[in-house]
């Protein structure tokens, strides 16, 4: 798996570029690390503790974080941001490796699963994989496309289990839940 970062400042073109490779690359995963980074920050009540105790009440509203004074302190102050961006940065980082094992795991247990199918119905091999995910996880199943062909050495197509186009034979793409997709093999 090759992983790119697109680094740069306010307004460098950051998420122009991105939203390039989003819509011309369909097999790319895409992590959004401002828009990932705000997610946790707004659900980690330790991570506001530990900012709070840096900058103090200057970032707060009742005793909360409040996000809009946070950027009119840390934007206002070189430091301060860098400071910021220290913590941050320790965040995103365990972000963006969780969703990498996150996306590594969920392909294994799909080769196994296509392994157990394969044991159980007597094939040593396949001439025609079909797997169905769930559309919010094309993107991160298209990406192992052509490894997965490479491993089974044979044709694996991965559909959207809504996609219209889909070869489905036996309604598998029916089975596709979170995490587990649905799999025909001929």
């Amino acid at each position: 798996m090759y992983k790119l970062a697109i680094t740069g400042g306010i307004g460098s073109g950051k998420t122009t570029v991105s939203s390039f490779i989003n819509e011309n690359y369909k097999s790319v995963y895409l992590f959004n690390a401002d828009k990932e980074s705000k997610s946790h920050l707004k659900k980690s009540l330790s991570l506001q503790h530990k900012i709070i105790n840096i900058f103090g009440s200057t970032v707060t509203v009742n005793n909360r974080l409040d996000i809009k004074k946070l950027a009119e302190v840390v934007f206002s102050n070189k430091v301060d941001q860098d400071i910021l961006n220290g913590i941050m940065w320790a965040e995103v980082f365990i972000l963006i490796n969780n969703k990498i094992e996150e996306s590594e795991n969920t392909i294994q247990k799909t080769m196994s699963d296509i392994n157990q199918i394969l044991h159980i119905t007597n094939k040593k091999s396949a001439k025609n994989i079909y797997i169905y995910v769930i559309p919010p996880e094309l993107k991160k199943y298209k990406e192992a496309e052509s490894f997965l062909s490479n491993i089974f050495n044979t044709n694996i197509q991965i559909f959207a289990s809504n996609d219209s186009k889909k070869i489905d034979p036996d309604s598998k793409s029916r089975k596709a839940k979170p995490g587990k997709p649905g799999i025909y093999i001929n």
